[in-house]
């Protein structure tokens, strides 16, 4: 699975493109391991806390303290999110492959930018659509509050994701399928 995938050793990479034996399916592994990385990276169940008291003259410290989040629904959202990365990136190339198999990673960079853009926007209107929830959520205990917007924000971030694949998909199939 991790052959011929440079993580870190640029030169080889450059010598393996230049003398052409690094392939297309070689460049999908690498695709398919940097939208794991960037994908889930934002969802990384780590919290960054910074604790301390303000500076009175006498020199105030500051504590900065990293801790995995200890709620089950950021840690299945993390897990979640990374599968569905990995086999949406690996199904958007299948589609390619079914249509005229050509031109994967231009299609793929090429057709980013306005699905993002279209995704994004939704993901504004939920977010808002949430917001507005959330003073009805304040009245409950704050533990079962937290719970709820948890488990609602994870739902749509993961279906925020899915909705992407999908979007692509749906367009890569389109343009492979062109008979020009």
């Amino acid at each position: 699975m991790f052959a011929n995938i440079y993580f870190i050793n640029v030169r080889a990479l450059i010598e393996k493109l230049q003398d052409g034996s690094f392939g297309e399916v070689d460049a999908l592994k690498h695709l398919i391991i940097a939208s794991i990385i960037a994908g889930i990276g934002l969802e990384m169940p780590v919290t960054v806390g910074f604790y301390g008291s303000e500076p009175n003259g006498t020199g105030g410290s500051l504590e900065i303290s990293m801790y995995v989040s200890s709620s089950l629904v950021d840690i299945v959202t993390f897990i979640v999110t990374g599968v569905i990365i990995y086999y949406g990136t690996w199904l958007l190339y299948q589609a390619n492959s079914k249509g005229d198999g050509k031109n994967f990673f231009l299609r793929i960079n090429a057709l980013m930018l306005p699905v993002f853009i279209r995704i994004f926007i939704v993901a504004i209107i939920m977010g808002l659509l949430l917001g507005l929830l959330t003073p009805y959520l304040s009245d409950s205990t704050p533990t079962i509050a937290t719970a709820i917007y948890s488990i609602i924000y994870s739902v749509l971030d993961v279906a925020i994701v899915i909705a992407y694949f999908i979007m692509m998909r749906n367009h890569i199939r389109e343009v492979a399928s062109c008979k020009i």
